[in-house]
């Protein structure tokens, strides 16, 4: 027999409850979880290992690079790959929000995963520095050496162009939030949403005077996320009868 659509209303909102929305529910709360765990945990535990300089460009970094070939590859790795995971709390939404403010919503979920897509893309320029590093500490010819500093500061350029994408992507989750009014999320999880859009958007355009530091923007949506996961949990477990 079909599986009949149920729906969890809250306010003015519901929430498709189908059998694959719950279990699109419950896997989306466990990616948020590898998302942490890949994103965050990992990363941070590489970069007390080593002493890293995020100023570093050019000759010193590829060389840096090339004594550390495996902590670079995993530390990339780690931080681009997960956002793999964060994409399917994002496709979560929808059938969570799409009975409320669906065009909003729809908006939100769109640049948000197409943002992941552009940090991932970036994958080729991290890799690339590691390419370029090994190619350097085989290299005898210091014309050849020398052109490939330049192909590292080049990359290096690109690596730390990303501000738009960044702001497009906090956006995106102010946006989420706004369509989460009167749903089945909590009113806590709306605030940080709203409020990690405003700070994203602004350390964004900081970038250039704060530096890396300007990712602490990310503190909060680590907590919307952990918001929206909950909410997830609990909207995979079937309705009582």
């Amino acid at each position: 027999m079909p599986d009949r659509t149920e729906v969890e209303s809250v306010g003015t909102r519901s929430a498709d409850r189908t059998r694959a929305a719950r279990r699109l529910y419950a896997i989306a709360a466990v990616s948020i979880v590898l998302f942490f765990l890949t994103g965050f945990v990992g990363p941070q535990a590489l970069l007390q290992a080593v002493d890293y300089d995020t100023e570093l460009a050019g000759r010193e970094l590829i060389e840096f690079i090339g004594q550390h070939r495996v902590w670079w590859f995993a530390l990339q790795n780690l931080t681009m790959g997960s956002m793999v995971f964060l994409i399917v709390p994002l496709i979560a939404l929808w059938p969570a929000l799409r009975h409320g403010d669906a065009a909003v919503a729809a908006v939100g979920i769109v640049l948000a995963v197409s943002c992941q897509v552009l940090f991932m893309a970036y994958f080729p320029v991290v890799n690339g520095l590691l390419w370029i590093a090994d190619r350097y500490a085989e290299a005898t010819d210091p014309d050849l050496r020398v052109a490939l500093i330049g192909g590292a500061e080049a990359l290096v350029a690109m690596n730390n162009a990303y501000g738009t994408s960044d702001g497009i992507f906090a956006a995106s989750v102010g946006i989420i939030a706004h369509a989460m009014r009167r749903s089945v999320f909590s009113g806590w999880v709306i605030a940080v949403g709203y409020a990690t859009g405003v700070v994203g958007v602004l350390a964004a355009f900081l970038k250039p005077a704060l530096g890396i530091h300007y990712l602490w923007w990310w503190v909060l949506l680590i907590v919307w996320l952990v918001g929206v996961g909950l909410a997830f949990w609990r909207m995979a477990k079937p309705e009582k009868a």
